[in-house]
């Protein structure tokens, strides 16, 4: 039995919140892989939320768009 094994890898950085989403979405399908981590990456890029902390002080959660 024949195992494929990949890496998605994101550069989580300031430019992250430059990429086009859909291009990259389009891009990884277009690499075979099964539609699962396509959909994982999609609700990671397109679901995120964050919190800053600032010393002890935790900000509410919000998302990014």
């Amino acid at each position: 039995m024949g195992l494929r094994t990949g890496a998605i890898i994101l550069y989580l950085s300031k430019n992250f919140n430059l990429l086009q989403y859909d291009r990259l979405l389009t891009e990884i399908a277009a690499t075979g892989v099964e539609l699962k981590v396509v959909e994982w990456v999609k609700e990671f890029v397109l679901g995120r939320s964050q919190r800053n902390r600032a010393d002890r002080q935790m900000s509410e959660e919000f998302r990014v768009n």
